[in-house]
């Protein structure tokens, strides 16, 4: 490796801690803010990158406020049950509980789809009696915006997910 690219590795290193450390700021700030200590929360784990790196802050955290962790298993994808190994073994290196919900796909056959599994996610959401945090990526927001202008939405419902006291935005 030349100077120059050790040079821009370690400028890359340096954006990435500064990003990472926005990030556990935003968090803690934002639990300061809706949350008073000790209050457990629960992080949707769906075994992504962002909701793994989720969890990871709030690991940092977890002596104000303990962690829990939820996985929703569609059985959608065929690595449905490897994303759910995937948490499971997460939380478990963690000694963090893991709430699994099913929501099999192979049961509705007819009805499977983003919508259907956004619905039994949240049906699953509902049942957890705590906060819920959710990681949210720029991407899952222009899906939003995509999928509600395809339905002729107006200008007023083709909005991505708003921020507000049960969702903070990070």
């Amino acid at each position: 490796m030349d100077s120059f690219q050790s040079l821009h590795a370690d400028n890359a290193g340096i954006a990435a801690s500064a990003a990472t450390a926005r990030l556990i700021a935003a968090y803690e700030k934002t639990l300061q803010q809706y949350l008073p200590a000790p209050a457990t929360v629960c992080i949707a784990l769906s075994g992504g990158m962002d909701s793994a790196a989720l969890l990871h802050i709030a690991l940092k955290f977890r002596r104000r406020w303990p962690v829990t962790a939820c996985h929703v298993n569609h059985g959608i994808s065929p690595y449905a049950d490897k994303w759910e190994a995937f948490c499971r073994r997460l939380c478990a290196a963690h000694a963090l509980p893991l709430q699994v919900f099913r929501a099999p796909a192979a049961a509705h056959r007819d009805t499977v789809s983003e919508e259907w599994a956004r619905r039994a996610r949240l049906q699953a959401f509902m049942q957890i009696k705590r906060p819920l945090i959710i990681a949210q990526h720029a991407d899952a927001q222009a899906v939003t915006v995509v999928v509600r202008l395809s339905r002729g939405s107006g200008v007023g419902v083709i909005a991505a997910m708003k921020s507000g006291t049960h969702r903070a935005r990070f």
